[in-house]
């Protein structure tokens, strides 16, 4: 099989703004440095070329595409009679068996070396368990056609992945593997400088925890600064893992914001869903990080296991006492994580529309809360997400604006 079709399915009505298939563009500069022919579309902005011709087509998606996914398939079945199809992705990794009836083979893990397997063994049907790349650098940084299908014509954030992997253990994560592995700040720095000379500078680093390594996030931010990247960029830390002298390296790098998943604003939840951090700590991360100058988005959940009507009102009143960017969804029991295994115990899982797995919708009720509850506090939070200025900086800034003008 040496011409391979990778396909990104359109998206869900549901879904709040887009995912980008960046597992899926990695497999394909995988399959290419292997000597693979590789044509890869998003059907969220681009279509299926006309009379191509192909020997496999694979499809990624997440649990809020499986619909999508499936019509795909259908739809292919037509469109290239004769030619195997195959599914992978989050979704497919954690339910190999919604694949099976309507692709020939289905990928548990991940893609690179699987999709290899499959092409180069003629691999045509049956589930495929995919081994994991130790050095990520082995897969090349993409052919431009490539950043293309993910990145071209995007206006908002460009998301980049520089490790895979995360060392903790909540329980809403389908958890792959502790283990972290990086690529190397040269390749990661190459890729953001591609990225920024070839679309613009709004980025989101979009490891796990990217300041877990603190000696590999300063060298990401000396490797910035050498070579003057005009970016600006988010990423993602962690309560227990504040550093005031990497945040102010950061912001020198470009930092616009740091990222922390506080989840829930009590104590016992936090501990029911596996954070490894307490609510004291997390006050003293973010009264910290406001020391130091830098913005911060703090992200919640509510709904969680363990929540009753007075934790989650918890949460509100921590979310809404800090006065910073915020971000709260309902929290969602996607399969294969401890979450939707435990559910039971917790309350209720009202729906397994997998369209709806998204911020917008409730799917799970803890015991004793309702949908209204849960819909009420999560309105609150997202009704004041931005940053409330000072009344003083509100007028001292009007009197600037004044003076100004009048002494133009």
């Amino acid at each position: 099989m040496t011409n391979v079709l990778l396909l990104y399915p359109e998206p869900p009505p549901t879904l709040e703004g887009d995912s980008l298939p960046l597992g899926l563009a990695a497999i394909g500069s995988y399959l290419r440095t292997n000597g693979i022919a590789v044509t890869m579309v998003d059907l969220n902005k681009q279509t299926i070329p006309e009379g191509g011709k192909f020997d496999l087509i694979g499809i990624g998606a997440a649990s809020p595409y499986f619909k999508n996914s499936i019509k795909l398939c259908h739809r292919l079945r037509k469109e290239f009679p004769g030619v195997p199809i195959v599914l992978g992705g989050s979704h497919f990794s954690s339910r190999p068996e919604d694949g099976t009836e309507y692709a020939d083979t289905v990928v548990v893990g991940e893609g690179e070396l699987a999709m290899l397997k499959i092409c180069k063994d003629g691999i045509t049907q049956g589930i495929v368990y995919g081994e994991t790349i130790d050095n990520l650098d082995d897969i090349p940084i993409e052919p431009l056609d490539l950043l293309d299908a993910v990145y071209k014509g995007r206006d908002g954030r460009l998301y980049v992945m520089g490790s895979r992997g995360c060392p903790f253990n909540c329980t809403f994560c389908r958890k792959d593997e502790g283990r972290i592995r990086n690529n190397s700040v040269e390749y990661l720095v190459e890729k953001l400088d591609l990225l920024v000379k070839r679309y613009h500078g709004n980025i989101v680093i979009a490891d796990d925890i990217f300041v877990l390594n603190k000696k590999r996030a300063h060298s990401v931010c000396d490797e910035i600064l050498r070579r003057n990247i005009p970016m600006k960029f988010v990423a993602f830390g962690h309560v227990r893992h504040f550093d005031r002298d990497l945040l102010l390296h950061m912001q020198q790098a470009g930092l616009s914001r740091i990222a922390y998943g506080i989840e829930s604003g009590n104590d016992k939840v936090l501990k029911t869903i596996r954070k490894g951090f307490t609510i004291e700590q997390a006050e003293e991360t973010i009264a910290r990080t406001f020391e130091a100058g830098v913005e911060m988005d703090l992200l919640y959940m509510v709904g969680n296991m363990g929540d009753t009507s007075a934790t989650i009102r918890d949460t509100v009143r921590f979310a809404l006492k800090h006065n910073t960017r915020k971000w709260c969804s309902c929290a969602i029991p996607f399969p294969g994580t401890q979450f939707e295994q435990e559910a039971e115990k917790y309350g209720t899982i009202v729906s397994r529309d997998y369209e709806r797995y998204t911020n917008r919708y409730i799917n799970f009720l803890p015991h004793g809360v309702s949908a209204a509850e849960l819909e009420a506090a999560r309105n609150e939070i997202m009704d004041n997400r931005a940053i409330k200025v000072p009344l003083r900086s509100r007028v001292y800034g009007k009197l600037k604006k004044g003076i100004r003008l009048f002494t133009k």
